[in-house]
């Protein structure tokens, strides 16, 4: 029970009000959860992360929030190391 709202709430409760709050607030989450997929999805497989990583970089040069172009720029600068991230070494 949250004693602000009145009412039961789980984490999607809080969610939704905050994006009523301010609607950038979803478009910021979602954005941050394409790289988070963006991990999940290549792990082991760094030749498809580079192809995924390059559509990555510029939608988020694209993007209208500063915060994203400015990792677009972090992720051109720091991209071979992030890539070879993706290399599963198997004994």
């Amino acid at each position: 029970m949250d004693n602000h709202f009145r009412a039961l709430m789980n984490t999607y409760d809080y969610e939704d009000a905050l994006f009523r709050i301010d609607p950038k607030l979803r478009e910021y989450r979602e954005l941050k959860e394409k790289y988070v997929q963006f991990n999940s999805r290549n792990a082991g497989n760094p030749s498809d992360a580079r192809k995924e990583m390059q559509v990555l970089i510029q939608e988020y040069r694209n993007s209208e929030h500063e915060i994203f172009r400015e990792f677009a720029s972090l992720l051109v600068k720091f991209e071979d190391p992030i890539i070879n991230s993706f290399i599963m070494v198997v004994d």
